[in-house]
């Protein structure tokens, strides 16, 4: 699974497997200074490719996460 775009409330990712929405499931984040867990349910997932076949789904969080990247790129 990569991840595509992400804010403070959902992430959108892509995957090579169809995502069932109401899913609930964990994201493991990390980048240079941390690394978190984040809960929450699969929304909607699409295909977008089909040769090789990808999807794209958005993943809503339970809680609201706080990105560290300062005001203007939180949401």
């Amino acid at each position: 699974m990569v991840l595509v775009n992400i804010s403070r409330r959902a992430a959108l990712v892509e995957s090579g497997s169809r995502l069932r929405p109401g899913l609930h499931t964990e994201l493991q984040i990390s980048g240079t200074d941390a690394r978190t867990r984040v809960s929450g349910r699969v929304d909607r997932c699409q295909v977008v490719r089909l040769d090789p076949l990808r999807y794209h789904g958005v993943i809503v969080f339970d809680e609201s996460v706080d990105l560290g990247i300062g005001a203007e790129g939180s949401e």
